[in-house]
């Protein structure tokens, strides 16, 4: 009986997980491990034209980073004007939106479970790249354009 009562004693103990009351850091994802990207110019501007308020079904503002940052942090710390021509590289943010749907599960013990949704989040992203010459008249302007959606249970 003894033996019995320790082993399960043992067991339960590798049950208990260690617990952080404090909290982690939350990770954060980085390029310093890369060297920045010369572009020809001697200035790089980063603008965003996108509201995310004028949407009432764009979520993004709810981010702890939300895409319009991420990209002008992706922009700081990727590109680099090498000072070898003169003129500009205008980055303007024009779409950031997030949208979410939730879909519930056919299965009725994961309804009642309450485990039984799942929800999906659409982005849309567009950027457009523009060069500018040295008098400040706009040139050559690219677009990108990126829709990507992914489900979380």
């Amino acid at each position: 009986m003894n033996r019995l009562v320790l082993v399960v004693l043992i067991l339960l103990t590798g049950c208990m997980s260690a617990s952080h009351p404090e909290g982690l850091p939350i990770p954060e994802m980085t390029f310093a491990h890369l060297r920045p990207l010369p572009v020809h110019v001697t200035d790089i501007q980063f603008r965003q034209t996108y509201d995310p308020g004028a949407d009432p079904k764009d979520i993004s503002r709810h981010f702890v980073t939300s895409p319009a940052e991420a990209v002008r942090r992706y922009v700081a710390a990727r590109l680099e004007a090498d000072n070898s021509q003169v003129g500009a590289l205008r980055v303007t943010v024009e779409d950031a939106r997030v949208y979410t749907r939730t879909f519930e599960q056919p299965n009725s013990f994961l309804k009642w479970s309450g485990i039984g949704e799942q929800d999906e989040y659409i982005v849309f992203l567009t950027i457009s790249l523009q060069s500018i010459d040295a008098t400040g008249k706009e040139k050559e302007k690219t677009t990108l354009k990126y829709k990507r959606s992914f489900m979380a249970p």
